[in-house]
């Protein structure tokens, strides 16, 4: 009989992290956690309000932790830059021509952040915050998959170190800090592995 010990020696090594974010996860800790955040959108394992928030920091945090510094995030810098720069070609010889792709992709990148932490914050809050606040995601139904929360967690965990200032901030602490710290013990009590 086959042990989980001699499965885990017939693994491939963990490839060395790029430079960039801190990894707290082992490889299949990260796999582990997108099936469960796909698990608890697609069969609506909690209340809708703690759903939601679980499976986008579970999802955000899975992207972060896993593709980060790989090649589907260079090929995403990649496209959102090219995206950009052609809209800024666009304006041929005017002021705004000449400024910084890559740049614009962060600003675009801190402004969602923001947007993602009014949805995940509780609308009570709005007497303080703003109405940002009030945004809510969408509840889906039982067997369906909520796109858009995929959609925000996706260029959040690959993009997180664009943007600049205070709206850097408070990307790369709630991306790398907060919500990696609320997702990355989930793969070890859920599943059992680290």
């Amino acid at each position: 009989m086959i042990e989980f010990a001699d499965l885990a020696a017939l693994a491939a090594p963990a490839p060395k992290p790029p430079p960039g974010i801190e990894r707290v996860m082992s490889p299949t800790g990260v796999a582990a956690l997108l099936i469960f955040a796909f698990l608890v959108d697609y069969f609506s394992w909690f209340p809708a309000w703690a759903q939601v928030r679980i499976t986008f920091i579970s999802a955000v945090t899975g992207f972060r932790q896993g593709f980060d510094g790989g090649p589907l995030d260079t090929w995403t810098v990649e496209r959102a830059t090219d995206v950009v720069r052609m809209a800024l070609d666009q304006a041929k010889g005017s002021y705004i021509a000449g400024a910084i792709p890559l740049q614009i992709v962060g600003i675009a990148v801190g402004a969602l952040s923001i947007y993602t932490l009014g949805l995940m914050l509780p609308a009570k809050l709005s007497k303080k915050l703003g109405r940002f606040v009030t945004a809510a995601f969408k509840e889906t139904g039982f067997r369906k998959v909520s796109w858009p929360i995929w959609a925000l967690a996706l260029p959040l965990g690959l993009l997180a170190e664009l943007p600049q200032g205070w709206m850097g901030l408070v990307t790369t602490f709630t991306v790398d800090d907060v919500y990696a710290f609320v997702g990355a013990p989930i793969p070890k009590i859920v599943f059992g592995v680290a």
